[in-house]
């Protein structure tokens, strides 16, 4: 076999080989991770890493330069910020679902906000409005319901929607108010009205200059098919 015959089968072959996709997830997706993973690996050979944050922070991270191929941000706020500095793909953008917010006390019932101006709740987390799209949410859910100026002295926040719940988890906070896909199996957990706030598009893009770009469109077309949304839906996703 000539030598150049054996390159070219070497690279060709190279280039047939799985890609890592470095993915930068929302944190609202944790609890995902593994049957998201499952199931695209059931028609593909490439392996999906997740790095989970703040899509706020995330979204920094890539602007420094991480080595992001895609990014799963919980709002398209981030999404577009990017691709106005030329860092996502445009032609990638899409919308792959939409969150819910939750309410939680644990050992507690409760039913709406008004509750949480009782005396009894005196810490209540929430993420970082700052930087992560279900902070945001959640206080301009309390502003709506009236209620943010008589707890906001009592808000602690979390970087973001997992450390948020943490606070309730660990007893540190007395009620949370995170992601609906954190909380649909805790007992006692209630769904927030959407009417409270603004909807929360959970959007992805290809980050430009992607060292793989090809499975990572890859797996972005796979998250906006049917298989995914399914996942996405028993999450609590709609």
């Amino acid at each position: 076999m000539s030598a150049f015959l054996s390159t070219f089968i070497c690279v060709s072959f190279a280039q047939c080989q799985a890609a890592e996709v470095l993915v930068a997830a929302a944190s609202d997706l944790a609890g995902l991770k593994t049957e998201l993973i499952s199931e695209f690996q059931k028609e593909s050979k490439h392996k999906i890493i997740f790095t989970f944050s703040a899509s706020g922070q995330l979204a920094l991270q890539i602007e420094q330069g991480a080595p992001f191929d895609l990014f799963l941000s919980a709002s398209e706020e981030f999404i577009e910020r990017l691709s106005k500095k030329h860092l996502i793909e445009p032609s990638t953008v899409a919308g792959f679902a939409r969150g819910r917010l939750g309410l939680w006390a644990p050992g507690r019932t409760i039913s709406e906000f008004e509750d949480l101006t009782r005396p009894e709740y005196r810490h209540i987390a929430i993420a970082n409005p700052v930087h992560a799209p279900y902070g945001m949410a959640a206080k301009k859910a309390l502003e709506t319901a009236g209620v943010y100026k008589k707890i906001a002295s009592r808000l602690v926040y979390g970087e973001n929607v997992r450390q948020a719940l943490q606070f309730g988890e660990t007893g540190n906070a007395d009620a949370v108010i995170v992601s609906w896909s954190l909380l649909k199996t805790k007992a006692g957990s209630v769904i927030v009205p959407l009417a409270l706030h603004d909807e929360i598009r959970q959007t992805l893009g290809v980050v430009k200059g992607s060292k793989n770009e090809a499975a990572a469109r890859e797996f972005a077309r796979w998250l906006l098919g049917p298989k995914a949304k399914a996942v996405f839906l028993r999450a609590g996703f709609y």
